[in-house]
């Protein structure tokens, strides 16, 4: 049994509700909170990362080519893909500096991550009959019949999460990619770096606290699923069982969702865990090329045929990881 499965382990620093952390203020757009969280989490898990790439003078880091010669967490391995589309596997090290270079690049993207309001001056205010600068009239513009019903979004064309703030309509699927990256660093650190040197810190208490408070995040915004969570399923079972998690949090019932639709067959050769809202690719077998293909055991992230593109195989023909056709995730050889 992994080290971090022990119960004397499962100590937290904590001791209040995490919702209170993780829940949108009522004034605040569901955009600017995902956008703020996103940017938090990843600053914490920097913070973790600095320690297992941390090194004294002559000596290796923690997690070096040696010690960690693939992306692994338990039976996962984590690969990329080639200017070939090939998956390669680079040590552990080398894909989380990857994975950093790229989230930063999204982060300090200000298409993405928009840091100055978009709200219009009241001299120019628009409206969707027209405006008080329309050129060449003295009343508003009408407009076809609409729904007294739809919401004022609905009538200014397509919505998406973030529109109101200026966030790209790619922005959502974007920040759920960032966040599967940094779930799959946290696997890594657990599987292999929780003993040396987080317990031997004395950091397992700091280390927990961040791990749970994530995944209430990301699950309460909707951006992992069950699936994305399954190299880690073990811990996040023995911390249920501890009621570490708050009664009203998605957590939990989205675990009981997957359980309901186990029992039912629904779940058979991959599991439910919200597929349909984040995409997937395929699960069995060898072809790398055709994330679509139903015998596949590597899906991607995003091909671009020009770039290192991330990947998952698993030991586990049921395991599935979500695809995404809009992320871009864009990275040279060293």
């Amino acid at each position: 049994m992994p080290l971090f499965l022990h119960d004397k382990l499962q100590v937290f620093l904590v001791k209040g509700n995490y919702m209170t952390l993780a829940v949108k203020p009522k004034a605040v757009d569901i955009g600017e909170w995902i956008a703020h969280q996103v940017v938090e989490q990843y600053r914490t898990l920097t913070k973790f990362i600095e320690v297992i790439q941390g090194a004294d003078p002559g000596k290796l880091p923690m997690c070096n080519q040696l010690t960690c010669p693939t992306m692994s967490a338990g039976s996962h391995t984590y690969t990329w893909l080639d200017n070939a589309r090939q998956p390669t596997r680079l040590p552990a090290f080398r894909y989380i500096e990857l994975v950093e270079k790229w989230i930063t690049s999204k982060i300090m993207d200000n298409t993405l991550f928009p840091i100055e309001s978009t709200s219009t001056p009241a001299t120019s205010t628009t409206y969707a009959s027209g405006g008080l600068n329309t050129p060449g009239a003295t009343t508003p513009i009408a407009m076809g019949p609409t729904s007294l019903n739809a919401p004022l979004s609905a009538l200014s064309g397509r919505d998406w999460i973030g529109k109101s703030c200026g966030f790209p309509e790619h922005f959502f699927q974007d920040c759920r990619n960032i966040y599967k990256q940094m779930l799959r660093v946290y696997a890594h650190i657990y599987w292999n770096h929780f003993e040396v040197p987080f317990y031997h810190l004395d950091m397992e208490a700091w280390l927990n606290s961040c791990f749970i408070h994530f995944i209430i995040v990301g699950t309460e915004l909707e951006l992992l699923t069950n699936r994305d969570l399954e190299p880690m399923q073990a811990l996040l079972e023995k911390w249920i069982s501890l009621d570490k998690f708050p009664t009203d949090c998605k957590f939990l019932a989205m675990v009981a969702a997957a359980n309901v639709n186990s029992r039912q067959g629904g779940s058979s050769g991959g599991g439910s865990g919200g597929s349909a809202a984040a995409g997937t690719g395929g699960t069995s077998g060898a072809a790398a090329a055709s994330p679509t293909a139903s015998n596949q055991s590597t899906t991607t992230l995003a091909m671009s045929p020009s770039a290192l593109t991330p990947t998952t195989s698993t030991a586990s023909p049921s395991v599935l990881t979500p695809t995404s056709s809009s992320t871009n995730l864009s990275f040279p050889f060293p």
